[in-house]
């Protein structure tokens, strides 16, 4: 991670906490002034090689080397998985240069999967702001980050996990910001079985289709607001546009950049399924 100035220079830059791991996307939070907080999430590019433990060991000393071999593949691996789901902060107050760093670790590691999408909804007070942790198995984690005198804090205010008909599971693809504390989620099934990914003290968020784009109200108690159906395949991006509309881009097998009006995002009471303007080409 490497920061630069408006001018092109470059002023600082940031290892990786393992090699193998490549930062995936960026966010930065808004604390105040004189505050800079930025996070992150991490992919796995490290490649395992599936003969490296191919050939039987001929000794005893071979059968040493084998198994520590192993064990320290092993530990690799779990501390590659274990980054996979952390969210990796750093942060500065008081217009301090050097950055400080934190992890931000699930309370509770029980079914928690890796992280697919990070958002940032600033909350109404200055120094505040709420981080959307989003992941593979359905499931958002909610964290306050608040600037407190000379420090910035961290808590985990919530974990919920969206639950599609039926045994369904389903990841969450990516997340945009909306006014009026909505978020939009948009989600892809998996074929994991929802009891093998339910992610310990998580509350269920129910959607009524595993594959969409869901308008979710985060004031209080989370509620899904309404569902976007109107592509073929996963919505892979999407952006708010400063008149409220909402643009959402389908994979490949859709093809479609798609346009929602803001009277179609506003004031719905039920959950219910849209569609929307497809954009010519």
């Amino acid at each position: 991670v490497r920061f630069w100035t408006a001018e092109a220079e470059e002023v600082l830059a940031l290892p990786m906490p393992l090699p193998g791991t490549s930062p995936d996307s960026l966010v930065s939070l808004e604390l105040g002034q004189e505050t800079t907080c930025l996070a992150a999430r991490f992919k796995i590019t490290r490649q395992v090689n599936p003969h490296q433990f191919r050939l039987p060991p001929q000794d005893e000393q071979g059968r040493l080397r084998r198994a520590q071999a192993e064990a320290q593949e092993l530990a690799v691996q779990e501390t590659l998985n274990r980054i996979s789901r952390c969210v990796q902060v750093w942060f500065s107050v008081g217009g301090a240069t050097e950055l400080r760093s934190v992890v931000l670790e699930p309370q509770d590691s029980t079914g928690s999967a890796p992280v697919t999408s990070l958002v940032v909804l600033q909350d109404a007070d200055e120094g505040s702001s709420r981080l959307f942790v989003g992941d593979a198995s359905g499931g958002i984690r909610v964290w306050h980050v608040q600037h407190v005198g000379g420090d910035i804090t961290f808590e985990q205010q919530q974990l919920f996990q969206l639950a599609p008909p039926s045994a369904q599971n389903c990841s969450v693809v990516c997340m945009e910001p909306l006014q009026d504390g909505l978020l939009l989620v948009s989600t892809n099934a998996t074929s994991e079985a929802r009891s093998s990914t339910r992610q310990g003290g998580a509350r269920e968020l129910l959607i009524p289709v595993a594959q969409a784009v869901h308008i979710i109200s985060v004031h209080g108690t989370p509620s899904i607001q309404a569902t976007l159906d109107g592509h073929k395949d996963v919505v892979a991006c999407m952006q708010a546009l400063p008149n409220g509309d909402v643009l959402t881009g389908g994979g490949k097998f859709d093809a479609t950049l798609q346009l929602w009006k803001n009277s179609q995002l506003q004031g719905q009471a039920e959950i219910e399924t849209k569609s929307s303007k497809t954009l010519p080409e």
